[in-house]
């Protein structure tokens, strides 16, 4: 999934936009199986001596959400389920990172007008997760209220203990980063300049319904969710509506309007 010598962008726009671009390579996602990273013991795998939990680190909380106490309602992963695979259809994947935290608590990044306020906080399981794996028979039991109890009582640590297989073969692709190793994933400084050149290389025209619009209803989306890769092959032109669609429940917009992208 990186980004080949090819596709690195100089961007020389206009002698005087030379800089407005600013490349972020992104690595690899896909790790051999003979990695060195990997641990294989009787008690599982590990990667990089950390069990295999996937999450997203750098949250966005749009402006929609902005009288909300701080919190996530992002979910961790224990498998490979519909939502990662469906990350991974989308180029999105990357967005996630690799946790060893049993507790339930994690470090997160509330992304709110570009600016990330660190928080410690607790996240849930995945249903797609304790679906796929049938976590005590949660596929067999029909009453919603029992699942509920499931999911609200799943135990990190519970499960590492039962699964005498650790996630050996739940994961197919894992990410290249830690928690603590991932980069911040905000808009560069220069956003607002690579934006308005972009909008404007590609004609003010939508590149989803094909509309021709003007600002500040024509925007600039990251296709892979992450905003600090400006590569050009990232970055779709989309009116607003077209947007929304690609955000799906998520409201768009922001205090500040030089921020028309994501």
């Amino acid at each position: 999934m990186g980004i080949s010598e090819n596709e690195k962008s100089n961007f020389q726009f206009s002698l005087e936009l030379k800089t407005a671009w600013r490349d972020v390579i992104i690595p690899p996602t896909e790790i051999a199986a003979d990695d060195e990273n990997f641990i294989w013991t009787d008690d599982g795998v590990f990667y990089k001596g950390r069990r295999v939990i996937l999450y997203i680190r750098d949250q966005a909380q749009y402006y929609g959400y902005f009288n909300k106490d701080i919190k996530s309602e992002y979910k961790f992963h224990i498998t490979g389920c519909q939502t990662l695979r469906g990350a991974i259809k989308k180029h999105q994947y990357e967005k996630y990172v690799v946790s060893n935290d049993t507790s339930g608590n994690f470090k997160v990044n509330i992304i709110r007008d570009n600016l990330p306020i660190e928080i410690e906080t607790e996240l849930h399981v995945c249903k797609f997760c304790l679906k796929k794996l049938n976590w005590k028979n949660y596929n067999k039991i029909y009453s919603d209220k029992q699942k509920e109890i499931i999911y609200k009582n799943f135990s990190i640590e519970e499960f590492f203990k039962t699964v005498s297989n650790d996630n050996q073969t739940n994961f197919s692709i894992i990410p290249e980063y830690t928690a603590k190793t991932a980069p911040l994933n905000i808009y560069p400084e220069n956003w607002a300049l690579i934006s308005k050149v972009i909008r404007t290389e590609r004609g003010y025209i939508c590149e989803d319904c094909h509309r021709k619009i003007n600002p500040p209803n024509l925007h600039v989306h990251h296709r892979n969710g992450l905003k600090n890769d400006c590569s050009r092959s990232n970055l779709e032109v989309l009116c607003a509506d077209c947007h929304q669609k690609r955000h799906n429940h998520k409201i768009l917009g922001s205090k500040r309007n030089n921020f028309r992208g994501c």
